[in-house]
C-alpha cells in the first residue's frame, strides 16, 4: 500500500514537472507586451479613439521625456459593394478603416506602418439602423486594424525593450 502511495506520489511529481504556470488565453509570444512603453497621442476621432484605446491594453504606457511616441492617423470610406440581386434586399456596403502609426524617439522616426481592414454591413433605408450598422463596422475594422499594427510593433522590436530608463 505504501509502496503504491509513493508510485502514484512520483508519477504525480513526474506529470506535474513538464507543467508550467501561464495564462490559458496568452499569445505565447516570447517578450511581454508590457516591456513596450509609448507615450501615445491624443486621438482626434472616434476611429483613432478606439485604435489608441486598443493599444494602450496591449503596451505599457508613459509620459516619461525618454519614452517613444506613438502616434496614429486614421480614416474611414465606406462604399458599396457591388452584388447582382434578384428582388429587393438590403444593400450591402463594407467600411474601410485605414492607419498610419508612427513611433518617433528623440525626433527620429523608428517605427511607421500603415494598415487597412475592412468590415462589411447592409443598409436597409432605415436611417437608424443604417448608421448603427455603418458605425458597428467601422469599430470592429478600427479594432483589426489596432491589432494589426500592434502585431507591426512585435516585428519591428521583437526584442527590444522601450521604457523610460
Amino acid at each position: 500500500m505504501i509502496r503504491q502511495t509513493i508510485a502514484a506520489a512520483l508519477l504525480a511529481s513526474l506529470l506535474g514537472a513538464g507543467c508550467s504556470f501561464s495564462p490559458v488565453y496568452s499569445d505565447g509570444s516570447p517578450i511581454n507586451a508590457m516591456s513596450l512603453a509609448f507615450n501615445l497621442g491624443s486621438p482626434s476621432s472616434r476611429i483613432e479613439q478606439i485604435i489608441y484605446e486598443d493599444l494602450s491594453f496591449r503596451f505599457a504606457t508613459s509620459t516619461a521625456p525618454k519614452t517613444p511616441k506613438l502616434t496614429v492617423i486614421a480614416s474611414t470610406t465606406s462604399r458599396t459593394i457591388a452584388m447582382a440581386t434578384n428582388g429587393p434586399v438590403s444593400d450591402p456596403y463594407r467600411a474601410t478603416v485605414t492607419a498610419t502609426a508612427t513611433a518617433t524617439y528623440e525626433g527620429k522616426v523608428i517605427f511607421e506602418a500603415r494598415r487597412s481592414a475592412s468590415a462589411d454591413y447592409t443598409a436597409s433605408g432605415q436611417v437608424l439602423a443604417d448608421n448603427s450598422a455603418a458605425i458597428d463596422a467601422q469599430e470592429r475594422a478600427a479594432k483589426a486594424v489596432a491589432e494589426s499594427l500592434r502585431l507591426a510593433i512585435f516585428a519591428q522590436f521583437p526584442t527590444h525593450v522601450l521604457t523610460a530608463n
